[in-house]
């Protein structure tokens, strides 16, 4: 069990520069991956994060942070789109001239305008400072996966504790639940004397047995809330992202504590469910969180 909350940072460099990655992870009901990089870096390293982050993460909202500080003497490749610029002279002289202005379009305009000067940093990022970034990752993300899986097992641990105290609860229901039913078939008995007694409706009388019989029969419910139960046991010992399933499961188990409140409404019955569904919650609090 792994927690979507955590931290991971890692660094690379060489002679030619320093690679920093931080990565922070929260709560999200998908995988969420967010990139931040400096603006001149190639466009694919991004995807390539992403892909890495994929690999070992499947929800959660992922913020990645890189930093690069190149070192030493840097060259860049400047091209000049010829075609592009004296496409923008052309139409800017025939402005200038339907406008009636005395200036001529110079070199200073020109330069101002998009697309006409391009800046290749292919040679700046190159494969030794593509490896750094493959080192910084490796390590960031193994410091984040050990986090999420150090907070995981304190959910785990908490989530145990809760489940103990739901079983010791569901055990006083059970106690109880005799007593209860005991109480149930004693109104009957009345309800049937008074009937016999008296001249009432036949159909009312009868609906309302019916309704304390039912009431006392919780058999069925508590069947199949320890068989949610048990998979929920099972369920948090998986080493695979478990934290949609558990929530499924704690939605079963909350609507049969509900139907076993409904058919119990006695004070001996109804403190232990009402711990129950503390419980649960409790639980549910601990679920968001993971992966």
């Amino acid at each position: 069990m792994r927690s979507m909350t955590g931290y991971g940072g890692g660094k690379g460099k060489n002679k030619k520069a320093e690679v920093c990655v931080e990565i922070k992870s929260h709560n999200s009901r998908f995988l969420d991956i967010e990139v931040n990089l400096p603006r001149d870096v190639p466009i694919k390293w991004e995807e390539k994060i992403k892909n890495r982050i994929k690999e070992t993460i499947k929800r959660g909202k992922v913020t990645v942070y890189v930093k690069i500080e190149k070192r030493g003497p840097v060259s860049f490749k400047v091209t000049v789109n010829q075609e592009i610029a004296s496409c923008y002279h052309q139409a800017l002289s025939q402005l200038s001239k339907k406008l009636g202005l005395k200036e001529n379009v110079g070199l200073s305009h020109l330069l101002t305008l998009p697309e006409i000067i391009k800046l290749d940093n292919e040679e700046i990022y190159d494969q030794d400072i593509e490896d750094l970034l493959d080192e910084a990752l490796t390590e960031a993300l193994k410091e984040l996966l050990y986090m999420r899986k150090r907070e995981g097992e304190k959910h785990h641990q908490d989530i145990q504790k809760c489940l103990r105290r739901i079983e010791d609860n569901l055990l006083e229901i059970e106690k109880q639940a005799p007593l209860v039913r005991e109480g149930y078939r004693q109104r009957i008995r009345e309800e049937i004397k008074k009937f016999l007694k008296e001249e009432e409706d036949k159909e009312k009388i009868a609906n309302e047995i019916s309704v304390l019989i039912n009431r006392g029969d919780i058999n069925e419910e508590v069947v199949r809330f320890r068989s949610h139960l048990d998979q929920f046991k099972r369920t948090i010992e998986e080493d695979t992202p478990v934290g949609k399933k558990l929530g499924f499961i704690l939605q079963e188990l909350q609507g049969e504590i509900n139907t076993v409140g409904a058919k119990l409404t006695s004070l001996p019955i109804s403190y232990p469910v009402i711990r129950i569904k503390e419980e649960i919650e409790r639980i549910r609090e601990q679920v968001q969180n993971i992966e």
